[in-house]
């Protein structure tokens, strides 16, 4: 009996021995299936993007940007507007430049006076925001291109950017398009507040502009590099004179080699330094030839060019600038205009960045 009993303990501790290996097994099974579900939902959570009907960051910029020339803003009614409205919960932030005077008025009646920043909240990723500002709206802001003096910014110990006096440090102040820096004040003063109130809780933000709406673009992330935001501008009008301030590579600018005005630098300042980009990675994008065409894409974007690149550059301007009454400058803007609008932008990003095609829309990666 006391053999059969010790058989029986022995066979009872190896069947609970398997057992607990059995459960141990699937425990850690369990553990690691548990893991790589988290790590997963975490890559997720970790693309700083708003998933938009399958649009890359690029093209909804550009049709953001689009809205924000439109009379009607976030409402536009054309077909790309449509296509990422409900993306977004919008709010429209208008400004005015006008000033007093009979063809004013008239101007601000006709709906070309009003610039505006509209901020967008995605609404599958309620953390993820954009800002987007409008480039010339209004006459005052197409006539102040030619006002590039440029003015000395700084920024103060909390953040706020002004003008440099004989008192800021000198490795503290850099040179900007005077008329740019106007509207930008202005529209800080009438609406930054505001923005920044329908920011909060945003842990990614992305500012965008267009032509002049990038210099824009270029203060507000200065003067906001303490936020989570990265820079994407499109079709930029350069502003900076000397070396522009230092924001990490945070971004970049997507410039089309069909566009003229990133390529000109109409403005040599009294120092003798032309007209320059900011200190951000540029991206080309390059029509592809017939040769290069083996997928519906017709444009390709190019790879980032190093951060403190000062491209792209009219080879034309390279001594003393592209005065812009001199003849080369009004030749090519007569000629290429149209491939500096929005519009155009859309086409070639819808292109360049397409989610669908394979190889495409890897290279918004920043």
């Amino acid at each position: 009996n006391s053999n059969n009993n010790n058989n029986s303990s022995s066979s009872s501790s190896c069947s609970s021995s398997k057992n607990n290996k059995t459960m141990f097994k699937f425990k850690l099974s369990t553990i690691v299936a548990l893991a790589l579900a988290w790590s997963s939902a975490l890559a997720v959570e970790e693309d700083p993007f708003c998933p938009c009907n399958s649009f890359s960051i690029e093209s909804q910029l550009a049709r953001i940007i689009g809205m924000a020339y439109d009379p009607k803003g976030p409402k536009a009614d054309f077909a790309q507007a449509n296509e990422i409205f409900e993306c977004y919960a919008w709010k429209d932030l208008q400004y005015d430049l006008t000033k007093s005077g009979i063809i004013h008025r008239i101007l601000k009646k006709l709906h070309w006076s009003t610039p505006r920043a509209l901020v967008g909240r995605c609404g599958r990723r309620s953390d993820s925001c954009v800002v987007s500002f409008s480039g010339a709206a209004n006459f005052d802001m197409v006539a102040g291109i030619l006002d590039y003096g440029p003015t000395n910014l700084t920024i103060t110990p909390s953040g706020s950017i002004t003008e440099a006096d004989d008192s800021s440090p000198e490795a503290m102040t850099y040179s900007f398009h005077a008329s740019y820096w106007e509207v930008y004040k202005t529209m800080r003063s009438q609406v930054g507040d505001t923005m920044l109130e329908t920011l909060s809780g945003c842990k990614d933000i992305v500012v965008t502009g267009h032509s002049i709406g990038s210099s824009m673009a270029d203060l507000w992330h200065w003067e906001h590099q303490h936020l989570p935001v990265r820079e994407i501008t499109i079709g930029q009008n350069p502003a900076w004179f000397g070396t522009p301030p230092n924001l990490g590579c945070r971004g970049k600018r997507v410039v089309s080699e069909e566009d003229p005005i990133p390529y000109l630098r109409p403005f040599v300042d009294k120092q003798g330094r032309l007209i320059r980009h900011g200190l951000l990675p540029m991206q080309l994008l390059r029509k592809l030839t017939e040769e290069e065409k083996s997928t519906p894409a017709t444009w390709v974007a190019e790879d980032l060019s190093p951060c403190d690149e000062n491209e792209p550059m009219d080879p034309n301007c390279l001594e003393s600038g592209c005065r812009p009454y001199g003849v080369h400058y009004n030749w090519v803007v007569m000629n290429r205009i149209d491939e500096h609008q929005a519009s155009a932008y859309m086409k070639a990003s819808d292109s360049a960045f397409d989610m669908t095609l394979p190889h495409q829309g890897m290279a918004n990666v920043i």
